[in-house]
């Protein structure tokens, strides 16, 4: 393949790898690099295989020196790992591209905050603590965290939840979102949707942490 894929070599990666995110680097000086990349692999049971959560905690965590940057040009499929390298030692502020690649294959740019889901039961169950979404096109309803769940959150956090990591922010997810467990204490239409779109997922959860707060305002300090 030439650095820049056409439409045809495009196709042949997307059945060799599934969905794709296709971006044209071109440096003022040289010609045009394409990058390929696939979806990282979302797996809450077996670390080992897990890719999803390894990339979201590294890229949040604030550590220049581990951001997740490597694990993101794992995910790269074309060009080929070397020059993948080259590239990003030459423009190392593309690797913001392929963190925006990354947010696109795993549903953030199809999350929404939208009420107007919410069924009017589900209103009248929980009033304006209900919260509705929508993720890749399909509706999701949540309610709000309990404290027994709160609790959990910030043991699962480390008793930091203001900086959560992901496998936390799913399972709230998981927990909160409105969807009767199955036999197996599953959640079949929500996982699909979580699989699919697990920073969607970890978006919905930080609505709901968000949702446990308020605004504060000091009056008096002494």
């Amino acid at each position: 393949m030439s650095t820049q894929l056409t439409d045809e070599e495009i196709e042949a990666l997307r059945a060799k790898h599934g969905a794709l995110y296709v971006i044209d680097l071109q440096p003022d000086d040289g010609e045009v690099v394409s990058f390929a990349m696939r979806a990282p692999v979302l797996d809450r049971a077996d670390p080992k295989r897990d890719e999803f959560m390894v990339i979201a905690d590294k890229i949040n965590s604030g550590k220049a020196d581990d951001d997740g940057s490597a694990e993101l040009l794992a995910l790269v499929v074309h060009p080929d790992p070397k020059s993948a390298q080259r590239h990003m030692s030459d423009y190392p502020s593309d690797i913001y591209n392929l963190r925006q690649g990354f947010d696109e294959l795993t549903g953030g740019g199809d999350f929404r905050v939208d009420p107007t889901v919410i069924s009017d039961e589900q209103r009248a169950k929980y009033g304006k603590r209900a919260f509705g979404f929508t993720c890749g096109g399909s509706v999701v309803v949540a309610r709000p965290i309990s404290k027994m769940e709160f609790r959990k959150f910030v043991d699962d956090c480390g008793g930091k939840p203001h900086r959560p990591n992901a496998a936390a922010l799913l399972t709230v997810a998981w927990c909160c979102v409105l969807e009767q467990p199955n036999e197996q204490h599953k959640k079949p239409m929500f996982e699909a949707i979580m699989q699919a779109n697990p920073t969607a997922a970890i978006a919905i959860a930080l609505t709901l942490y968000s949702a446990t707060m308020t605004t504060a305002t000091v009056r008096a300090k002494k």
